[in-house]
């Protein structure tokens, strides 16, 4: 049974924040943007031609991955 409250804070450890200051506010969507510059999509053709080195990795991250 879930903890009272929202589910989706007790499921994926979320919280919120409030920012009062512009600048500090701003912070997190410049540390999002920053990743997204990095970041690519994956198709799905992409995902099953992974490679058997990182479906080894997947698979030794199993019992880590409600914290990564």
């Amino acid at each position: 049974m879930l903890p009272a409250g929202n589910r989706s804070f007790a499921l994926n450890e979320e919280v919120n924040a409030t920012f009062y200051d512009a600048a500090i506010a701003r912070r997190p969507e410049q540390a999002f943007e920053e990743d997204l510059r990095y970041a690519r999509a994956v198709t799905y053709e992409d995902w099953r031609n992974r490679g058997p080195l990182t479906r080894v990795r997947e698979l030794l991250a199993l019992p880590i991955r409600s914290q990564m």
